[in-house]
């Protein structure tokens, strides 16, 4: 049924859970984390937030209206990635090193884990995210957030849940942070992150931009928007912890025994630690306010293909002011 609701949802756009992570003060401690054999998907979506794209004035108000229905529906399976192209103000190369592998297509598109890639958006995306969540994981993933006065410390764990043997640099770990960022008017530099206004989709005041639809699921026992809700840009690509690398760190590095992993295998424990470090920004580095949350994501080189596939992720359902 949820199927059949996501794709009537897309042909409406075309004709017109676990706890939060919580901010810890020691980030050594991953003991709390643990880890199932769950598999997530991860959803990549090209994202505008100007006003018009090539004609359409809606493009970004019709990815994030989709997101949120996906994102209803599959909660914490499902995790988000939006990356925005390089004449948005939060634009960031890194973001192209990300999408190489993976053919990025002009904005609107939507991949998920990322090897399935749609552009524009289809019916089908949840079909794919309901048979990529269905697979048995090579891995799970799981991370804490800890922060001082300069910084943020994202601590990570992965378990095995298959033996596998690669390359010691073949399996990767890496940690992304991403922001939400209302869709309104800030006063600093006149910056003006709205939507245009369009009836029964979205209305706006002179300062911020709101739903004005709703949007219930199929049997209409829960609402994935509701008519006045405040819009956000969410999930918007800001960072790598890794510079050099933005699949990041081979998990060998942290694990005695190279690239020979096994059932049961626990990397990020007290022996074993991997942290990841993210500078917080100075207030006037910025001229809006962002809520920021960690997305860890285990990538796998593949040799036949030369690209790196989609192992498994973890998205804090938290957010945090800088």
């Amino acid at each position: 049924m949820k199927k059949l609701f996501i794709a009537s949802l897309f042909l409406a756009i075309i004709s017109s859970c676990e706890p939060d992570a919580t901010v810890i003060t020691d980030p050594l401690s991953t003991e709390g984390i643990n880890l199932m054999p769950k598999q997530n998907a991860l959803l990549f979506t090209g994202y505008s937030l100007k006003p018009t794209v090539n004609g359409n004035t809606q493009v970004g108000a019709n990815s994030a209206l989709i997101r949120e229905a996906l994102e209803g529906e599959y909660n914490t399976q499902l995790n988000h990635i939006s990356f925005t192209d390089n004449t948005s103000l939060f634009y960031n190369p890194l973001s192209d090193s990300l999408l190489q592998f993976f053919a990025p297509r002009a904005i609107p598109f939507m991949a998920i884990d990322p090897a399935v890639v749609y552009s524009p958006p289809t019916p089908t995306l949840a079909s794919d995210i309901e048979v990529a969540i269905a697979k048995k994981p090579l891995a799970s993933v799981g991370h804490v957030v800890s922060k001082d006065d300069t910084s943020w410390v994202v601590s990570c764990k992965v378990k095995f849940f298959d033996d596998t043997l690669v390359q010691p640099n073949a399996m990767l770990i890496a940690t992304y942070m991403l922001a939400d960022i209302d869709a309104r008017t800030f006063g600093a530099k006149n910056l003006d992150l709205r939507f245009s206004p369009a009836k029964d989709f979205i209305s706006n005041t002179d300062s911020a931009s709101f739903w004005d639809i709703d949007v219930p699921n199929m049997d209409t026992t829960k609402y994935y928007i509701r008519k006045g809700d405040p819009i956000s840009h969410k999930y918007i690509f800001m960072q790598s912890n890794n510079q050099e690398n933005v699949y990041g760190t081979p998990i060998s590095s942290y694990w005695p025994f190279a690239g020979d992993f096994h059932e049961g295998d626990i990397i990020g424990t007290n022996d074993t630690k991997i942290h990841h470090h993210f500078a917080k920004l100075e207030k006037d580095e910025f001229d809006y306010d962002r809520r920021v949350r960690f997305l860890t994501v285990v990538w796998a080189f593949n040799p036949m293909t030369n690209v790196y596939d989609y192992v498994n992720s973890y998205m804090s359902n938290t957010t945090y002011k800088d």
